[in-house]
């Protein structure tokens, strides 16, 4: 591993941290509520997919 792109790495993670965590976040939700949804609905189609 080059020094230079450790630390060029972890710069960038500490300044996306924030932004990463609200996605993250966001992501998660979105799942949540979709699996709901589709357990709702006992539909196969996207079953498979996940």
């Amino acid at each position: 591993m080059d020094k230079h792109f450790i630390v060029t790495s972890r710069w960038r993670i500490d300044g996306d941290v924030k932004l990463n965590s609200a996605l993250w976040l966001m992501t998660e939700n979105m799942l949540v509520l979709f699996s709901q949804l589709q357990a709702k609905k006992h539909t196969g189609t996207w079953g498979q997919i996940a």
